[in-house]
């Protein structure tokens, strides 16, 4: 099994902007599924958990969760709007460091069985 980190923004101004990251990123790991690669999906996995639980634990925290499951995946697929995600660039800038293989859309993510051949 093959596992597919999906990067994109998270933060937004409002809570509804996040949602709306939330279901983009929700949107390409269904498509990822699709294709036979399985998802990792952190903005889906802790959605609203900085807001649910304020001063337990900084931004930090979070990013440093999410990069060590980025760390653990084969490939790295890109939601639209990564441009603008300051932690999007910096997982992206570790997993080219790792030599992970980043797809800037899910529309160049190839079926698993040509990656796996």
């Amino acid at each position: 099994m093959k596992l597919v980190y999906v990067a994109g923004p998270y933060r937004a101004e409002t809570r509804e902007g996040v949602a709306q990251n939330v279901a983009a990123a929700r949107h390409v790991g269904q498509l990822c599924v699709r294709k036979g690669w399985f998802p990792v999906l952190p903005t889906v996995n802790t959605a609203h958990f900085d807001h649910d639980f304020p001063g337990l634990a900084d931004d930090q925290y979070w990013l440093d969760g999410t990069m060590e499951l980025m760390r653990r995946c084969d490939a790295v697929v890109l939601v639209d709007g990564w441009q603008y995600s300051s932690g999007a660039l910096a997982e992206i800038e570790e997993a080219r460091k790792l030599g992970l293989k980043v797809y800037l859309s899910s529309n160049l993510l190839p079926q698993l069985q040509k990656v796996s051949a």
